[in-house]
Order: C-alpha cells, then sequence, then structure tokens
C-alpha cells in the first residue's frame, strides 16, 4: 500500500508498534474508516503534539480531553467542504487535477484488488458487502456502462 509499515486496527495496536519500533507512538494517524469505533485508541498511541486526521463523520460525542494533555491537534477533512461553503469551489477542480496528474505519472497507485472489480450495477449489492465487512483493502470499482447507467437513472424518475 505505499507504506512502510503498516498494522491491523482489528488487533490492539500498542504491541504491534512495539514489534515495528514504534513503542513511544506515533506523531500522526491518518484514520479513513471507523472513526466511532477507533477513537478510544488513537489518543493512547499518539506522541507529545502529534496530529490526528479523520476523514469520516462520528455518529457519536468523543471527548477530545486525552489529546488536549499531549497538546495534540484533530483535523477533519471533507473533500467538499470548499463547495459547500463557496470557498474558493474552483481550487477542488485544481487538487483533483493534481492528484489525477500524480496517478498517470505512477507517483500515486491507487490499489484496487482484483476481487474489489465488479462488472455489472446488477454487482452493487456484492461491492457493498465487502465495503460493509470492514474489510475492503483498496478501492471498490462497479464499472457501469452507458447503457446500463441511463437504465438505472430512468427507472429513478
Amino acid at each position: 500500500m505505499g507504506a512502510d509499515y503498516t498494522v491491523n486496527h482489528h488487533e490492539d495496536l500498542k504491541p504491534q508498534l512495539e514489534k515495528i519500533g514504534l513503542a513511544d507512538g506515533v506523531d500522526v494517524v491518518f484514520n479513513c474508516s471507523e472513526a466511532d469505533g477507533n477513537w478510544d485508541v488513537i489518543p493512547p498511541i499518539l506522541k507529545q503534539l502529534g496530529r490526528v486526521l479523520l476523514i469520516t463523520g462520528m455518529h457519536k460525542p468523543i471527548n477530545p480531553t486525552a489529546l488536549m494533555f499531549k497538546r495534540c491537534s484533530l483535523h477533519w477533512e471533507l473533500m467538499f467542504s470548499r463547495t459547500i461553503f463557496d470557498n474558493e469551489p474552483e481550487k477542488q477542480g485544481e487538487i483533483l487535477q493534481r492528484f489525477a496528474s500524480w496517478v498517470d505519472a505512477g507517483v500515486i497507485d491507487p490499489r484496487v484488488r482484483d476481487d474489489h472489480r465488479f462488472e455489472s450495477i446488477a454487482d452493487l449489492p456484492k461491492a457493498f458487502d465487502i465495503q460493509k465487512s470492514g474489510k475492503a483493502i483498496g478501492k471498490i470499482v462497479l464499472a457501469v456502462d452507458k447503457a446500463n447507467w441511463d437504465q438505472l437513472l430512468s427507472s429513478k424518475q
């Protein structure tokens, strides 16, 4: 996946970090899924002045006090914030174009496992089940040809 080390978020993180030489903790936690389910384990593994980046919403209240004692910071990113709040919305396109150029140049390699590729709208329930399982790795791709897409859209009207 491009990381020097990975940990299994389904298991206790502290021993895994110790095993890879990070017994003192980490500087940054980038949480891409289930922030609600993972919040309680994040503050203990952060170093002082650490940072937490979340890209998912939370459905229950959190207690940020554990971050305060270590002077850690919490950052949320929502891809469409600029557009929603009309804050230089044109920059969103610039960011996406820059990202696309990195993909085209091979700097970023978007991960799509073969078992995460689906060829028909009929496969949508299977794709959803993988996502819902919490065991998806990389992106899930559902390829829908234009005829099927048009049919799907017309059935919604």
